[in-house]
């Protein structure tokens, strides 16, 4: 890896290099094509028989897998979806849910490439897709060797650390159940309690603080 590389993959964990993603949308946006993205309209990253990448201008959405729907991430403009089938293909395996309506347009697999290509935009890509691994891993943390409860606790967590839109319009219980695929009895149980431990705040059925629960399990 030389160093200009190496030096901007480091400073990506942790913070989205949304230049990279600027930089390759900049270069597809002649080839795209607008699409109808309707709230939770489920797009797959396979169109008329090809691979395609997804490019989100404006707006937020979810990234879930196709086996059972579970709710992998959020993702947020600016974000492309789909980049991971120029190296190795998984098409079949997830698809995107737009949360509310979105600037979203869509180009085959085949064409990013070749843009990337091109342009010898191979860095930017290299750093989306790092930003990408780093982001997975952490949801995959969240995920496994984990009891319900603390499946529950990391989810709350992760909802706060969403933006406030996202965080305000999703209740904590569907954040949750979304994610995990818990029951929602299982899940209003644990909210009970952690609402009335005092260690979550919820208002208007939006979660609102966590300070308290976000400690305890720092102190573990």
């Amino acid at each position: 890896m030389n160093n200009s590389l190496k030096t901007a993959t480091d400073q990506v964990w942790g913070k989205k290099p949304v230049q990279h993603h600027h930089i390759i949308m900049d270069a597809i946006l002649p080839f795209v094509k607008i699409i109808d993205c309707q709230k939770n309209k489920k797009l797959n990253l396979m169109y008329s028989g090809k691979e395609v990448c997804y490019f989100l201008f404006e707006g937020y959405g979810a990234f879930c897998r196709n086996s059972d729907g579970l709710m992998l991430g959020n993702i947020r403009a600016p974000h492309i979806s789909g980049l991971n089938n120029i190296i190795l293909p998984y098409a079949d395996e997830y698809y995107i849910r737009p949360e509310k309506e979105c600037i979203m347009m869509m180009a085959s697999t085949e064409m990013v490439k070749k843009v990337i290509a091109d342009n010898n935009l191979w860095e930017s890509l290299a750093i989306i897709l790092a930003y990408q691994s780093y982001e997975f891993s952490g949801v995959i943390n969240r995920l496994t060797g984990r009891s319900s409860y603390e499946l529950i606790c990391n989810q709350i967590v992760a909802l706060m650390d969403e933006p406030a839109d996202i965080r305000l319009s999703i209740t904590p219980a569907q954040y949750i159940m979304n994610k995990t695929l818990l029951s929602r009895s299982y899940v209003m149980k644990i909210l009970a309690k952690l609402k009335s431990s005092q260690k979550i705040t919820i208002e208007n059925k939006a979660l609102i603080c966590a300070s308290a629960l976000i400690n305890e399990l720092s102190q573990r």
